[in-house]
């Protein structure tokens, strides 16, 4: 599965991580104070289209309780939206705690801690960055990274949850109907197991 993860912040940060053993940073770049909402819609769809995103995640707009940063990130939010829905791809929105308990375990982590520990969870395609990473793409590549965190506990919660409705299943069929004390009832009225006579 490949997650686009979205820092909203000015600036912001953009990143392309695909899941498996180790994840993989297909794409990160900074996004600058400048960049247009119209211009960050278009960059999220071309982004997506190129590296086959099936799910698109950012932080929660507002989370952080400044006015200003607030309105400013539900606009970002709203032209990723916008995307998204241009695509049919879902979007999904983390606090910025979840994200950082996510990939360090500490809810209060601070941005280089944040940054240290994705570091290590992460590989990079080609092996190598071309550029150092800002505080904002580590950020975007951590809110990718929860995404997927919380994608995979879901598939974990079905399948526990398919494996629990087979058990059911197969001990009904072991035990039959209620009533019948573990054998299924003769639809003729006679005794199981008997061969009615002939007249």
């Amino acid at each position: 599965m490949r997650v686009l993860g979205c820092d909203l912040g000015r600036p912001g940060g953009l990143a392309v991580v695909e899941d498996g053993k180790m994840p993989v940073v297909l794409y990160v770049a900074p996004t600058s104070r400048t960049l247009t909402l119209s211009a960050l819609r278009l960059w999220v769809v071309e982004l997506c289209e190129a590296h086959a995103v099936e799910m698109v995640a950012t932080e929660r707009p507002g989370s952080w309780g400044i006015a200003r940063i607030g309105m400013a990130q539900r606009e970002k939010q709203g032209a990723v939206r916008q995307a998204c829905e241009e695509l049919k791809i879902p979007l999904r929105e983390y606090q910025p705690n979840a994200v950082r308990k996510a990939v360090t375990g500490n809810g209060n982590a601070d941005k280089p801690a944040v940054a240290k520990m994705v570091n290590r969870l992460v590989a990079f395609v080609y092996g190598k960055r071309s550029h150092p990473l800002s505080e904002h793409e580590w950020d975007a590549v951590a809110i990718a990274l929860c995404a997927l965190g919380k994608v995979r506990q879901e598939q974990a919660v079905k399948e526990q949850r398919k494996m629990v409705m087979r058990k059911d299943r197969a001990r009904a069929v072991e035990t039959g109907p209620v009533g019948t004390g573990g054998r299924v009832a003769s639809t003729t009225g006679r005794s199981a197991g008997k061969v009615p006579s002939e007249r």
